[in-house]
């Protein structure tokens, strides 16, 4: 799993730098990088739900990317307390408002779906224990 999480991780770093390209973001620039961590956790949350990392950041509406991305923006703001912008750009450029949607949707489900809850408890430790190492 920590190969796929690596590969999921250099994807992500690619894509992101593919789009700083595209966008005409230069080094030194205060939006150059997403935030490290979050892109820590989209690639660990993709690999947890059997996605690519391409499907966790575009545009596709699945049930199984979106219930994904629910999980990457309470973990992202659980775990980083960056704004929801942030968490948002890391998400394939998401505005505010449906960052919020997905921070609410998330809330309702961990207190309905208690393997929902699970897997994000469980990707929630899984970062602590690589912090504490």
């Amino acid at each position: 799993m920590t190969d796929t999480i690596d590969t999921a991780y250099q994807a992500l770093d690619r894509r992101v730098s593919r789009l700083e390209s595209l966008l005409g973001i230069r080094n030194g620039d205060a939006t150059h990088h997403v935030h490290a961590p979050l892109m820590r956790i989209m690639a660990i949350v993709a690999a947890s739900y059997g996605l690519d990392i391409d499907v966790l950041i575009s545009r596709r509406r699945d049930r199984r990317a979106d219930i994904a991305r629910f999980a990457a923006v309470w973990i992202g703001r659980r775990v980083t307390q960056q704004p929801l912008a942030e968490i948002g750009r890391a998400l394939g450029g998401r505005d505010h408002s449906t960052v919020t949607h997905a921070l609410r949707r998330a809330e309702e489900m961990r207190a309905q779906d208690a393997d929902f809850a699970g897997a994000c408890d469980r990707i929630v430790e899984q970062l602590k224990a690589e912090d504490d190492q």
